[in-house]
């Protein structure tokens, strides 16, 4: 944070009582213009040491130190909401993980489970594994506590895995949405290139471009910018302060191209849908009309037999 803060109604309430403790005892000793001018420089001196103090819980005087009172930074929310909050996120972390373990635990055992698929299934099971366990803990304790209390090495990891697996699991959505769209449109070609090979290379590439586009940058934006802006206190990536261009760009290829591109297809797969359950019902219509036109025209030639045999009976009679 780069100090700690101080409460100004302390600071006032301490140097009036200095002031005035210093006066009178200037003037059980001293008289004149000389002592009310050394005393005015000495409450001006003490008031600049104490707002220039940042690392320092106690001042320096003339005999010793002076404690003062260091305030830290009051928490966000009070005793029974930090608990509330506290289960839910607990409760929303381990269903998550566990949720998550069972998917992969799932799709390990069951052969029959082991289609293209559902390995996207897999992959984006492990990204919200990730998720689940290290980046919704460590922003709930950020969140309840108000500032970020681990340090500025172990912020930047957390962030990178964070953005790492945010990015992974937004880039398996899309991939499960490509390959629902060309199973829809194109299920015999497609089916055909829907290879294992094929499914492993695309995971790969949602992993590779995740970690090429956050961990690298998190890392060494503070060596580039030849210092570190982000204080003790606070965890953030460092370039969505200083570098507003980046952090759009960042935005719009890590989440409103994707979501926009899933948008799309699931419309389109709405759209294609729609259309064959239209032609089935037509299909289904035509059939039933075939049907019934066989229905009768079976009708009419037993009708047309049975006149014919009528007579031969009556003549068998004869």
């Amino acid at each position: 944070m780069g100090g700690f803060p101080f409460e100004r109604t302390t600071v006032d309430s301490f140097l009036s009582r200095y002031t005035t403790e210093t006066s009178i005892r200037t003037a059980t000793t001293t008289t004149g213009a000389a002592t009310t001018t050394a005393t005015t420089t000495t409450v001006m001196a003490l008031e600049e040491l104490f707002f220039n103090a940042t690392a320092s819980d106690s001042l320096p005087t003339a005999n010793g130190t002076l404690d003062v009172m260091v305030d830290e930074s009051e928490p966000t929310y009070s005793l029974a909401q930090i608990i509330i909050l506290g289960i839910i996120a607990t409760v929303l972390s381990i269903l998550t993980v566990a949720g998550n373990v069972m998917v992969m635990i799932s799709f390990k055992i069951d052969k029959q489970l082991q289609t293209i698929s559902n390995y996207f299934l897999f992959s984006l099971a492990i990204a919200d594994f990730a998720i689940g366990l290290i980046s919704m803990p460590l922003f709930s304790v950020t969140t309840l506590l108000g500032y970020w209390p681990l340090g500025p090495h172990i912020c930047d990891t957390w962030l990178a895995l964070d953005y790492l697996a945010s990015n992974a699991s937004v880039l398996n959505l899309l991939i499960i949405s490509f390959d629902r769209y060309f199973s829809v449109t194109r299920p015999l070609t497609y089916r055909a290139k829907r290879t294992t090979t094929r499914a492993a290379i695309m995971i790969g590439a949602a992993w590779g471009i995740s970690l090429l586009l956050w961990p690298p940058w998190i890392y060494s934006w503070p060596y580039i910018e030849g210092k570190r802006t982000v204080p003790e206190k606070e965890c953030y990536i460092q370039f969505i302060e200083t570098n507003h261009y980046i952090t759009f760009g960042t935005a719009i290829a890590a989440f409103y191209v994707p979501v926009t591109v899933m948008c799309f297809l699931y419309y389109r797969i709405w759209r294609e849908t729609k259309k064959r359950q239209k032609e089935l019902k037509n299909l289904t219509g035509d059939r039933k009309k075939d049907s019934s036109k066989r229905s009768n025209s079976r009708r009419q030639l037993n009708f047309t037999l049975r006149g014919f045999r009528k007579p031969e009976k009556r003549w068998g009679a004869m």
